[in-house]
């Protein structure tokens, strides 16, 4: 149950996540700045033999064969590019044919196959195409974006920042958060969050892990799944040293008490969806609401209550 109060003056209107993330933000500018460089190249810029990893067979229905038959299974295979044509369709509106090579390794019953030539229309003529600043291909991800990411982050010392890991089967797994780990190698995620990094725990190369990030150059990318969300160049802990140590170890494993402040519930849970206070007679109490229905409440910044 929620602490109730008798003599509330006043109620403030919901603070949503994206206020919540301007309030209480603490991840350095230098974190946000580390992948800025890893961004989708223009297609003016793209050579023959540019890769991208599919992600799912539904890009089968994008895609046109010019030679050779488009396999029922496209993920994983990779396209490469060739070349761009000027194509027209029946009223005459000119349209840009971006022509691929597909590379799929075996056929639904394990067969090797050949490479087979195919092509992706974009409804833009060849000039306004070639103008573009990039072009998402839907359900792949750009090889360039995942090599670039692997130049810069592979072998780092970093400090992961939440306790939820991705396992070697894909499964989510508890872990403690702030911990040393060393980079081993960034792969390709799904065009949602299209870098997979994998790390193991400084101080144990057998306990392993990897999270999934967006870009930086996505409107979106400021939230749950950038980098600098998900990890630190420098230890959490030397910013926060008059947290008592047993405070700090409740905290690396996402858990909270009565008497945390604002500032360490957050370390611990992260940013709440959406915050809510009010003004009581003589103090202020605010709630901080979480997916799931978790839940905290203080009472001028001190953790009164919670369900978790």
């Amino acid at each position: 149950m929620l602490l109730t109060g008798c003599y509330a003056a006043t109620h403030t209107a919901p603070i949503g996540q994206d206020e919540v993330k301007k309030e209480g933000a603490y991840a350095p500018s230098r974190e946000r700045q580390l992948l800025a460089s890893v961004t989708p190249q223009a297609p003016a810029s793209w050579q023959p033999g540019k890769l991208w990893s599919i992600t799912d067979d539904r890009l089968r229905v994008l895609l046109n064969a010019v030679d050779g038959t488009i396999p029922e299974q496209l993920a994983p295979s990779t396209l490469s590019f060739d070349t761009v044509e000027t194509a027209r369709n029946i009223l005459g509106s000119e349209h840009t044919d971006i022509i691929f090579t597909l590379h799929t390794p075996t056929d639904v019953h394990g067969m090797a196959t050949s490479p087979t030539k195919v092509s992706y229309r974009v409804d833009t003529p060849l000039d306004s195409f070639m103008k573009k600043p990039s072009l998402p291909i839907p359900f792949t991800i750009e090889t360039s974006i995942v090599n670039d990411a692997d130049s810069i982050l592979r072998g780092r010392r970093l400090y992961v920042m939440t306790s939820t890991w991705l396992d070697d089967n894909g499964n989510y797994i508890k872990r403690r958060r702030f911990l040393p780990v060393i980079i081993t190698k960034v792969s390709a995620g799904t065009p949602q969050a299209p870098l997979q990094v994998y790390f193991h725990l400084e101080e144990d190369p057998a306990v392993k892990g990897s999270l999934m990030l967006t870009l930086p150059s996505r409107p979106d990318a400021d939230g749950p799944r950038d980098f600098a969300s998900m990890f630190s160049l420098s230890n959490p802990r030397d910013a926060y040293k008059s947290i008592y140590p047993d405070i700090w170890d409740l905290i690396t494993r996402g858990q909270v008490t009565q008497g945390m402040t604002r500032e360490e519930c957050r370390l611990s849970l992260g940013i709440p969806m959406e915050t809510k206070r009010q003004e009581m007679y003589g103090y202020t109490r605010e709630t901080w609401l979480y997916e799931a229905g978790t839940y905290l409440v203080f009472e001028d910044g001190i953790l009164r209550n919670s369900r978790l």
